[in-house]
């Protein structure tokens, strides 16, 4: 310290003052806490290389944190400085060893009654944000984490001094063992490799020291392993177009889905078997005896099969004539007495146990994706938050209500799958994003333009949220169950069109828009839900889900009542929509490759295929962009 005389430091148009921070020609220039600390260090030994550690010391004392941590703040505080990292002048990196600052520096000496108004390194903010996740997390208040989960990880960690599972990572430590925050790891993807919203699935093995996940590269979406005591990840070879992974429960291998098929490999990218040809699979679990239970089966239900391969036996189907449409995502009960899975209806998604009947039994409604961690809790998704409640019967029943314990999460709806994972330990890997439903296309700009570069500029990916439906479900009755989803108002907003379960499965009504009686528009026991009215008023897209070909997409006359199908195969194709001068079609397909958007004419055979991540600008969020995977790990730490 250098006692009272203030110092102030002028480098190019720039001026440092540790009370006041850094301004450019007269203008405060403001920098996150961790970045304003990594520029008080360097200034303070300025023209000598300070070490990472130092570096790390100064922004963090207070927490556990990685090289990427350090070199996230130095890339932000090159932001702010204007400064090229390949001919940096002011923050030179020294390779191996840490940072030099090189710009000359004028020294100017003020005096000033602040004794902290001096060049020196502070202590970290205490209660300030670090660049990446938060210093001071939020307390869980219904902590489903077991303190054991993240032994393993430590002992990684030693081994490899970081725990860096992709390329950046930054921890906040602060618990009591009963009621304390969890760990918060953000997870930084290498250059080059993001997360796709709609198909960025994770999986984490049984005892946290183990993780895999979908990412994009070159246009690609792969598999890619990241071990607790390694540096990098490496892609699974054989698993381009790979979704939905899940481990064994060893931890040594895993099983997707990816082309039409289910497979096994090991962790070390060797031993690639097909286990199962799945149209449409939907998310699986691999349980002790070394079988495998997947849904998406035939019919959307849910099968067995042993992991070696074989035969694939049904277990659970949707009842014919009823509003579930497909059974996925399957979690074996802690007992070991069936499995936990989502039925998919028009209406969302609800959490359902196996019976001994070839049915099941009700968990939870308006909850997807349930997934058990060690201490008897569920976590699950609803309304595009994590939720954890405590279970009883054997993980066949909810005690106490939810409790919303993670809100930024990406979420692409019931119909593509869980954007997170839980280890059987308690650690939680996410795609972090918009707390979101499902997603629709949209058209602007000139529906004229048709082709790969023309259809970027015509159309968009919204998030779509629930539509209030009580203008609809109204006058049906007391006591009735029947629910109204999916609002579609023709476009002179003289009439409404939706989807309603009043006879078992969902199917089209219309009704007047300042009310009147509604009128059914047919009679099918396959769900339906209508997407979009043709300008004229005459034509009405829907999506039908059938148990052979998945969710298909019709046109109906209204005129003359007849239908036919636009678009009918092994994919799933929903969400069609016309353009605004009627001429052209768009909807969304899933295929083996994962979601496209696709359009043709309306009165035509020829269509134009194009990935849908290219509709996604912002739809994971500016923080994240598709770049990033977080991590909450259960802490512990006795208080006096």
């Amino acid at each position: 310290m250098r006692g009272r005389n203030a110092e102030i430091l002028r480098f190019g148009p720039f001026a440092f003052r540790v009370a006041r921070g850094l301004s450019r020609d007269g203008a405060d220039v403001p920098l996150p806490p961790r970045a304003l600390a990594v520029l008080t260090a360097l200034l303070a030994d300025r023209g000598d290389v300070v070490s990472k550690a130092d570096l790390l010391h100064a922004g963090w004392r207070d927490a556990f944190v990685t090289d990427a941590s350090l070199s996230e703040a130095v890339r932000v505080l090159r932001v702010a400085l204007d400064d090229r990292t390949r001919d940096s002048q002011y923050v030179q990196t020294v390779h191996r060893r840490g940072y030099r600052f090189v710009a000359p520096v004028t020294v100017e000496i003020v005096m000033s009654p602040d004794p902290a108004d001096v060049v020196a390194v502070p202590d970290a903010p205490s209660a300030a944000a670090s660049l990446l996740v938060e210093t001071a997390a939020p307390a869980v208040r219904d902590t489903f984490f077991d303190p054991a989960a993240w032994r393993p990880i430590v002992r990684g960690v030693a081994a490899s001094v970081v725990f860096m599972l992709v390329s950046a990572l930054s921890v906040a430590v602060t618990a009591d063992r009963q009621r304390g925050p969890a760990a918060r790891l953000s997870v930084t993807l290498p250059d080059g490799v993001r997360v796709d919203a709609l198909q960025g699935s994770v999986a984490v093995a049984a005892d946290g020291a183990r993780l895999a996940f979908v990412a994009e590269s070159d246009g690609q979406a792969r598999l890619y392993v990241r071990d607790v005591a390694s540096y990098e990840a490496h892609v699974i070879p054989g698993s381009e177009g790979a979704r939905d992974p899940f481990f064994a429960p060893d931890g040594r291998r895993l099983g997707f889905f990816a082309r039409g098929r289910l497979s096994t490999v090991s962790i070390d990218g060797t031993g690639l078997r097909v286990v199962a040809r799945v149209d449409g699979g939907a998310g699986a679990t691999w349980l002790d005896d070394d079988s495998i239970v997947f849904g998406g089966a035939v019919g959307g239900g849910l099968a067995r099969t042993a992991a070696a391969g074989g035969d694939a036996m049904t277990i659970a189907t949707p009842a014919a004539a009823s509003s579930d449409v497909r059974f996925g995502w399957p979690e074996a009960l802690p007992g070991g007495d069936g499995v936990l899975f989502t039925v998919i209806t028009p209406a969302g998604g609800h959490l359902a146990a196996t019976d001994r009947r070839g049915g099941y039994d009700l968990v939870a409604r308006d909850a997807q994706f349930g997934r058990f961690s060690s201490h008897g809790r569920l976590v699950a998704e609803r309304a595009g938050q994590l939720v954890t409640a405590s279970v009883t019967r054997g993980g066949r029943a909810i005690e106490g209500g939810f409790v919303a314990t993670v809100t930024d999460m990406a979420s692409a709806g019931v119909m593509a799958g869980p954007r997170f994972a839980v280890a059987a330990s308690g650690a939680l890997v996410y795609v972090p994003g918009a707390a979101a439903g499902p997603h629709r296309l949209r058209w602007v700009g000139d529906p004229r333009i048709v082709g790969p570069d023309g259809l970027a500029e015509a159309l968009v990916l919204d998030r779509d949220t629930p539509a209030d439906t009580r203008l609809v479900a109204a006058g049906l009755g007391s006591g009735t169950r029947a629910v109204a989803v999916q609002p579609t108002w023709r476009p002179d907003g003289l009439e409404v069109a939706f989807a309603l379960n009043k006879s078992g499965p969902f199917n089209l009504f219309v009704r007047p828009s300042g009310g009147g009686e509604m009128r059914p528009l047919g009679d099918s026991p396959w769900n339906q839900t209508p997407t979009s009215w043709s300008r004229d008023g005459r034509t009405l897209l829907f999506t039908e889900f059938h148990p052979a070909s998945g969710a298909d997409v019709w046109a109906l006359d209204l005129e003359t009542g007849t239908r036919r199908p636009l678009a009918r195969s092994a994919d799933d194709e929903t969400g069609a929509c016309f353009s605004p001068d009627g001429r052209w079609i768009a909807y969304l397909a899933h295929g083996p490759g994962g979601w496209d958007a696709v359009v043709q004419p309306t009165f035509g055979a020829v269509a134009v295929r194009l990935p849908a991540s290219r509709l996604l600008p912002g739809v994971l969020g500016p923080a994240s962009a598709g770049r990033e995977l977080r991590v909450i790990l259960p802490t512990s730490r006795h208080t006096a």
